[in-house]
């Protein structure tokens, strides 16, 4: 009887050893609408009880010269001089406030809630291993995209990841900026952040 107990625990014991490296990747993982442990449209308190307040500063990112609430979380062991992530607030009393029709299917009622989600920790990436550090050429031989432009940035956006890659501007030569002509933009510029949206 004693033997089995033995090899139950034993058992037990392998299977959640297995299980606690998987459950630390996906804190790292970015999916469509996910990045690690927070979602976009879940409410600022639910993000609290996952991240601890101590990891985490309340700023005003001033996105297109409005006043823009936004959660810097440093996770544990981020090493950059940037936050892991930015997390964009949103207010949802009735209708959501960026929107004039009805709410989203993911609203649940709650009045702060996570808009958009800026990674600049390279230890997130997608399932394919992407990651800030990944390069532009590196993204192209997986999925079509398109370069974007906006408020002083260079994007790359692949929409069946839901996911906008910010290009580090100094990589992009001058001449893309007066033809817009995309090969001009070298296929080793780098990734210096990843925006996920929905």
């Amino acid at each position: 009887m004693r033997g089995n107990s033995i090899r139950r625990l034993a058992w037990l014991l392998s299977i959640i050893l297995v299980a606690l490296p998987l459950k630390a990747a996906d804190d790292y993982l970015l999916r469509q609408g996910n990045a690690g442990l927070v979602r976009v449209g879940m409410s600022i308190d639910e993000l609290l009880l996952k991240i601890d307040r101590k990891h985490t500063r309340l700023v005003d990112t001033s996105n297109e010269g409005f006043f823009t609430p936004t959660l810097q979380i440093f996770m544990p062991g981020n090493s950059g001089s940037k936050p892991s992530m930015e997390v964009e607030i949103l207010c949802r009393r009735g209708n959501p406030v960026i929107s004039s029709g009805p709410p989203p299917p993911w609203y649940k009622g709650t009045p702060w809630v996570v808009g958009r989600i800026t990674v600049y920790d390279p230890r997130f990436h997608t399932a394919n291993g992407f990651h800030v550090g990944s390069t532009l050429g590196e993204i192209k031989e997986k999925y079509p995209l398109y370069i974007l432009t906006g408020e002083g940035a260079i994007d790359t956006f692949v929409e069946s990841l839901g996911m906008t890659f910010g290009l580090d501007a100094n990589q992009v030569p001058r001449a893309w900026y007066r033809t817009h002509n995309d090969a001009l933009i070298p296929d080793k510029t780098k990734i210096i952040s990843i925006l996920v949206v929905r």
